[in-house]
């Protein structure tokens, strides 16, 4: 998979915080299909991708299972 930015969606940031570096944790929600990234911006053009992954979970698979692994996957996210 391939993580992609819009930019023009983010200067914003960048305003806010230019001697700082930002982390984003993005999420894309669903329970048979969620997505993860995490982006850094350190300059006003400079983006980087630190992290990015996709689970999917069964339908048949009872609930409290589904979000367990939803959970797991945000959290392998954010302690990267």
């Amino acid at each position: 998979p391939r993580l992609s930015v819009r930019l023009s969606v983010m200067e914003g940031a960048c305003r806010l915080e230019r001697n700082r570096p930002i982390v984003i944790l993005g999420v894309d929600p669903g329970l048979a299909s969620t997505g993860v990234g995490v982006i850094r911006q350190e300059g006003v053009r400079d983006w980087r991708a630190l992290h990015h992954a996709h689970v999917t979970t069964g339908e048949r698979t009872p609930l409290p299972a589904r979000l367990e692994k939803i959970f797991r996957l945000v959290q392998d996210a954010v302690e990267e």
